[in-house]
């Protein structure tokens, strides 16, 4: 049972849609679906941009970014069904969402901030109801960011170099390892 007044935030990062593991997502979303969350926060790499990315491609992995986007509002309207539409949703642009404006500025610069082509309205996160934030977030105290190149071989470090960049409590994503802190 919670506190009177205390709000639950439950967090999902690094999913790399289309290339997740669906079963292990589809339980992610049920065990916060059972939390009665107030808050999602996607915290970034929701969706991996293979097809727009400046790595090479193997024949394997060739990305189709119709498919990609496809999947993406896919993913989208599940996490929104999963959790409910009173839950308040929050997506955070990672590193490889922003292959998508690098694409723009790189493949068709004259297209970089039309309304159309801004990840968000391709998305249609207005209509599964979440709120776009380009860089961090911060809710009652507590910074979420995704994070970007201050990574270490030992994920503690990288949360250490975090905790004292931001100088306050920080869930970061992006390293795809646990790192615990405490201050």
């Amino acid at each position: 049972m919670r506190k009177k007044g205390t709000k639950l935030v439950g967090v999902i990062s690094d999913l790399h849609a289309p290339f997740h593991d669906k079963r292990a997502t589809e339980m992610a979303l049920d065990y916060l679906s059972s939390l009665k969350l107030d808050k999602l926060v996607l915290l970034g790499d929701m969706f991996d941009f293979l097809s727009v990315s400046n790595y090479r491609r193997t024949l394997l992995s060739r990305a189709n970014l119709s498919q990609e986007l496809e999947e993406s509002k896919e993913m989208l309207s599940s996490i929104r069904k999963k959790v409910g539409r009173g839950v308040d949703m929050v997506f955070l642009k990672g590193n490889h969402e922003d292959r998508w404006n690098r694409y723009l500025k790189d493949r068709a610069p004259e297209l970089d901030g039309v309304e159309h082509f801004e990840l968000k309205s391709i998305l249609e996160l207005n209509k599964f109801n979440v709120k776009w934030v380009d860089k961090k977030w911060i809710y009652n105290g507590m910074i979420f960011y995704h994070g970007d190149g201050r990574c270490s071989r030992n994920s503690g470090y990288t949360v250490t170099s975090w905790l004292r960049h931001f100088k306050q409590s920080t869930i970061i994503g992006h390293i795809h390892r646990l790192g615990v802190v405490y201050n």
